[in-house]
């Protein structure tokens, strides 16, 4: 398993998988296993912060690799794709069931009713809550 960027050191550039498999491991735990048509190292194209993961490779890989540099010019071309991958990033921060401890989760299941729902997530990528303007449509 070669790693192809290590949880902590700098960020330059984004990896896009062409071909093979990689896992993404934060803090020793696998989180993530990507493959073809998935891409990793976003955060360092939007924020100048080091690696939030280890990514390794599970099999031999094709990856294509996108530079902070590279990305600005595609940017000034096309400025939404900066504005996408932010939204994308943006909701991988929204909590998950897996998240909470097994406590939190009993209870969210006990408050939360269909009807009434603490969180929703509605068609696409959005994430809906009591005071969205379609929450319960």
């Amino acid at each position: 398993h070669a790693a192809v960027v290590t949880e902590g050191a700098t960020g330059e550039s984004l990896f896009i998988i062409s071909a093979g498999v990689v896992e993404v491991v934060m803090e020793g735990v696998t989180v993530a296993v990507l493959n073809e048509g998935a891409y990793f190292g976003e955060v360092a194209l939007l924020q100048p912060v080091r690696r939030t993961a280890t990514v390794r490779t599970v099999t031999p890989c094709e990856l294509f690799e996108m530079s902070r540099a590279d990305f600005a010019r595609v940017c000034a071309a096309h400025p939404e794709l900066r504005d996408e991958l932010q939204r994308r990033l943006d909701l991988r921060k929204v909590p998950t069931a897996r998240s909470f401890t097994r406590r939190a989760r009993s209870f969210i299941l006990k408050k939360g009713t269909v009807r009434n729902p603490l969180l929703r997530m509605g068609t696409g990528l959005e994430l809906e809550t009591p005071h969205s303007p379609s929450f319960g449509d």
